[in-house]
């Protein structure tokens, strides 16, 4: 996604609005890298097998990102990028309706060496780290269906693809729906005392999603002491902080994306330091 593209998040943005320019697609049947299946009562997480499942995948990233977080009436843009036809697809199934509810994008360093967060982060110190890893993106649940039991299955099917895959390190952005600068610096603030601000993941933003003064808005906005507390950790998504429980760190330095109308923190997890609790429940051999 990056060595083709002088603007990387805009000129893919322009790219998808014609679709027949869409020059990463090719003729070529998808098919998965990594193939898992997982039954669990009322829902199955599987990876996408074929061109079929792929267009399941799309319409349910379509239906959440460019009408529900984009608030679109219509949109022309099609919602398939250059990383889909090099990743592997989480879908959630629901085991009633034989229906996918929910979708999330891998990327797995053994098969590809172009990662989505890169469009906003320079990753170079995040790539160099040893070993292989997993970027994972694109993650959405139809509204009924997000409940602690599909986000439970779409943990575990990250820990599957993750030891088949022999991952060391996954990582990803981590989205906030909010574009405010007060509630960025205080979610920022929150992260920062709570010991989830990983220093050594510092990478720096893409000049067009940076946030202008951001060091000058975090030392001169302090907020109220009674917003430190549970209030704050409510803002973030509940896959967000099961990232922070898992035991990951997020880089100190929080972009805007415009477009999706989000704040995004790129979200880096160690496996060898995932918290025992996870590794009890979704490590198992």
């Amino acid at each position: 996604m990056l060595n083709l593209l002088v603007n990387p998040a805009g000129d893919l943005w322009s790219w998808q609005l014609f679709p027949k320019f869409n020059w990463f697609r090719t003729n070529e049947e998808f098919s998965p890298k990594i193939s898992l299946n997982i039954n669990s009562g009322a829902y199955r997480i599987k990876t996408a097998g074929n061109d079929s499942d792929l267009k399941e995948v799309l319409k349910i990233r379509k239906r959440i990102f460019h009408y529900e977080f984009s608030g679109k009436m219509l949109s022309l843009r099609t919602e398939r990028d250059q990383f889909d036809s090099e990743a592997d697809h989480l879908m959630i199934i629901d085991n009633e309706t034989d229906e996918c509810v929910g979708v999330y994008r891998i990327l797995c360093s053994v098969f590809a060496d172009k990662f989505y967060a890169a469009t906003e982060f320079h990753l170079d110190q995040i790539l160099d780290l040893p070993g292989t890893k997993i970027e994972l993106s694109r993650a959405c649940i139809l509204k009924e269906h997000r409940n602690g039991q599909v986000l439970n299955l779409l943990w575990k099917g990250i820990a599957a693809y993750a030891q088949r895959s022999g991952a060391d390190w996954l990582f990803g952005l981590s989205s906030v729906q909010t574009t405010d600068i007060k509630e960025i610096v205080t979610i920022n603030k929150y992260l920062e005392a709570n010991n989830y601000c990983g220093y050594a993941y510092s990478v720096s933003p893409h000049a067009d999603f940076k946030i202008d003064d951001f060091d000058y808005h975090s030392s001169n906005f302090f907020p109220l002491a009674d917003q430190q507390d549970d209030r704050v950790a409510d803002l973030l998504p509940p896959l967000f902080q099961l990232y922070l429980k898992a035991g990951a760190k997020v880089c100190p330095s929080p972009v805007i994306d415009s477009k999706m109308r989000c704040a995004d923190w790129l979200t880096v997890l160690k496996l060898k330091e995932l918290s025992p609790s996870f590794a009890r429940r979704f490590m198992r051999t």
